[in-house]
């Protein structure tokens, strides 16, 4: 029997972790900027595929009454949500987690020098979705009222058996549509799409154990940030209470004292409880 994920794990480096524990946010990445080479892109074909056949499906529902139009603009909503990859359509925004707090693998990909922080999953669960804004005139707007969907956290799946689970997931969701949306429920009934063509991974990064927090693109305040090139990418950070933080595990490579720093830096940066340790992972 499986036991339930009760904590989620966060890689990072050290000027990474100040900043998330100062400023109470992780950050979530556009999707498109990711370390998966066919990040997005994976199932995106049998998605589509599915999402066509299910519209028809929905299409072919016998309506309410001679008015009713359910039917048919549900089933039209079910096709916008088919990927164009010959668009340069906008990504999602992922924050990424780990289900093992002391990776061999992910400690290698920082060297060894690098920190992982311990999240209690339900309150990532209940991390808000930022701000909405619209830019008028190249200028970010407030858009109150329009934020009707809410961060989705989930398992990455990985390999053709997980784009098949996804796939049945998703169009399970659109299938479930009784109404068409409308403006207060717009982005979150466009989500189920995003977070399954987010939610599945090659094979080959089986081992990570990957949970993923998903963000619908839409109206999002953006940021930028360098990555380790140069390059900058864009990101959304997701605020969350200091109780959330369970765990901080120091990597095999760094300072033996280096547990005193962090536990001063969280003890000025108000957090209480978080339990510090070291790696045992065998890494030189």
């Amino acid at each position: 029997m499986t036991q339930p994920v009760e904590t989620l794990y966060h890689y990072t480096t050290g000027s990474a972790l100040m900043s998330i524990l100062g400023e109470q946010s992780i950050w979530a990445t556009d999707a498109r900027y990711l370390n998966d080479a066919a990040e997005f892109t994976l199932g995106r074909a049998e998605l589509n595929d599915a999402l066509l056949d299910a519209a028809e499906i929905i299409a072919a529902r016998d309506p309410r009454d001679e008015l009713d139009e359910s039917p048919t603009l549900i089933a039209e909503f079910v096709r916008g949500q088919v990927s164009d990859e010959s668009l340069r359509e906008p990504a999602p925004f992922i924050a990424c987690f780990c289900t093992d707090g002391d990776l061999l693998s992910q400690w290698r990909a920082y060297g060894g020098g690098a920190y992982c922080v311990g999240f209690d999953r339900d309150s990532l669960e209940k991390i808000r979705q930022p701000e909405r804004v619209l830019y008028l005139g190249g200028r970010p707007d407030a858009a109150p009222g329009i934020s009707d969907s809410s961060p989705r956290l989930v398992p990455v799946r990985y390999g053709q058996d997980g784009v098949r689970q996804m796939v049945a997931e998703v169009v399970a969701e659109y299938l479930a549509l009784t109404a068409p949306p409308r403006y207060s429920n717009w982005y979150s009934s466009r989500l189920p799409a995003y977070v399954g063509r987010s939610s599945v991974k090659h094979e080959a990064f089986s081992s990570e154990l990957e949970w993923r927090l998903v963000i619908a693109p839409d109206f999002v305040d953006e940021r930028y940030r360098p990555d380790n090139r140069g390059a900058l990418l864009p990101y959304v950070p997701l605020r969350f209470d200091r109780a959330a933080v369970k765990s901080i595990r120091i990597g095999p490579t760094m300072h033996p004292e280096a547990h005193d720093s962090v536990r001063r830096f969280l003890a000025q940066r108000g957090y209480t409880d978080v339990d510090v340790t070291h790696s045992g992972a065998p890494v030189r």
